[in-house]
């Protein structure tokens, strides 16, 4: 999935885990964005039961993954990438 991003635009991105078994949790939440460069990640959380998020900002002309890796309150182990494509608009 493309996501449109303007390097001058500020924008949050989430991800809903609905593959979690009954009663689990998620422990921790890791945002990182590849290639690196002048991206800005901040105001990364977790509702602490399904849903995390990102708010980002900057970054150049170029395509990008943003992927969130969680750890779950059983110990496994998730990841889910989203693809960003910086234009200028």
């Amino acid at each position: 999935m493309h996501f449109p991003f303007s390097p001058a635009e500020e924008l949050d991105f989430s991800v809903e885990w609905d593959n979690l078994e009954a009663g689990e949790t998620i422990a921790t939440s890791t945002w990182t964005i590849t290639p690196a460069g002048a991206w800005v990640l901040y105001d990364a959380g977790s509702d602490g039961t399904r849903k995390t998020w990102v708010w980002i900002k900057g970054g150049a002309v170029g395509d990008y993954e943003l992927t969130n890796q969680i750890v779950t309150s059983q110990q496994r182990k998730y990841e889910r990438t989203l693809n960003i494509r910086v234009a200028k608009r």
